[in-house]
């Protein structure tokens, strides 16, 4: 099996029983997408870490990419955090990348008690790699070839690089809210509003089309199809909504209740942010 190290961001700025009640949430929402399509894994979740054994690879990668609360993860190979270990790790995976003139680094970084520290686990892998391997260059700035190390306890993770993930909190910690799909700028502003960690139901009027992007990234999204603008208020109490997305130059379809807030997320975006968002959406 491969080995994800995955990691979040504004989880662990939080206080210790709300990080992991979000931690365990973001744990929760991956074992869900990964059911969903029937890919074999095994979690465990550690202070700032969450951790993904799957044999299906270029798929997990696609799933982790877009749940909401992952800044970014890495295929990784593991070893025991003993240096010479960490060395030999990093020599037989890079050891076909590291050709003659070369140049490459090595970004180390820990978490726990060891007997060296950050810099010199990078400088002794470096300095085994520079034996192990003829003409090789190390260069700080702009390598040819980034070895990542991290550290974790007993356990060292070596890796070639990250992939990002959408970022934001883990989606259904932030309450629900109906949003108002009638256009792209739509799909963008309820997008937005799942990042921030909201469990988001979509009213649109027969344009399905725009909607179907927003399920890769809800796979459990609820739709409810609009005769008119009117129906809006039945559906944020059927649903138990506790606001209302929209776009600013579609305001005057909102709800008319006046308690609960409207939201317009995308009003800050020029046309290329905008543009750029939706491409990242799949619109």
């Amino acid at each position: 099996m491969t080995r994800f190290l995955i990691r979040y961001g504004e989880i662990a700025l939080k206080g210790d029983w709300v990080r992991k009640k979000f931690q365990d949430k973001l744990v929760a929402n991956i074992q869900d997408y990964f059911l969903h399509e029937r890919i074999q894994c095994m979690m465990r979740s550690e202070r700032g870490r969450i951790f993904l054994d799957t044999d299906e690879i270029p798929r997990a990668s696609e799933i982790l990419s877009r749940i909401f609360g992952i800044t970014s993860f890495s295929a990784v190979e593991t070893t025991s955090s003993d240096m010479k270990d960490v060395a030999q790790l990093a020599a037989e995976q890079f050891g076909t990348k590291l050709k003659r003139g070369t140049s490459f680094a090595v970004r180390a970084r820990r978490s726990g008690n060891h007997k060296y520290t950050s810099p010199e686990l990078a400088g002794y892998v470096g300095g085994a790699m520079q034996s192990a391997f003829e003409d090789l260059a190390v260069d700080l700035s702009n390598p040819d070839v980034e070895v990542f190390i991290e550290v974790r306890g007993k356990e060292a993770y070596v890796f070639g690089g990250r992939t990002p993930g959408p970022g934001g909190m883990p989606m259904g910690t932030q309450g629900t809210v109906l949003a108002a799909v009638f256009s792209d700028e739509g799909v963008a502003g309820a997008w937005l509003m799942m990042k921030r960690g909201c469990k988001v139901h979509i009213a649109h009027s027969n344009q399905q089309d725009n909607v179907e992007p927003l399920k890769k990234w809800d796979i459990r999204l609820m739709t409810h199809r609009l005769n008119d603008a009117s129906e809006l208020d039945s559906i944020v109490e059927e649903t138990g909504s506790q606001g209302f997305v929209t776009v600013w130059r579609e305001r005057g379809h909102s709800v008319q209740s006046k308690n609960i807030p409207v939201f317009y997320p995308t009003v800050g975006l020029t046309e290329k942010e905008l543009d750029d968002l939706l491409r990242r959406i799949g619109s």
